[in-house]
């Protein structure tokens, strides 16, 4: 996928280009993480409009929650599912 997707968004302002959704948008970031820092994804997730957003924040993981958090990153994923359940 990087080789395909790498030019889409890292040479793509996101915050000009992708800001509306018509689908439900859940932004899943680890606090310490480098490579898409928190801050600015917090700031992207407040820049965007969908039916539905959520911002869910894993306080102990960097790039990889469903590494460094297992247990709570399947616990989101499960709370999504059963929410968008009940929004159809």
């Amino acid at each position: 996928s990087i080789e395909h997707l790498l030019s889409a968004f890292v040479f793509q302002d996101l915050f000009k280009s992708l800001t509306e959704f018509k689908l439900p948008m859940y932004i899943m970031n680890g606090v310490h993480d480098y490579q898409t820092a928190h801050q600015v994804a917090y700031e992207y997730y407040e820049a965007i409009s969908a039916p539905k957003k959520r911002f869910i924040s894993f306080e102990r993981s960097a790039h990889t929650p469903f590494y460094d958090e297992p247990e709570r990153f399947m616990q989101v994923v499960r709370e999504i599912i059963a929410e968008r359940r009940g929004a159809l």
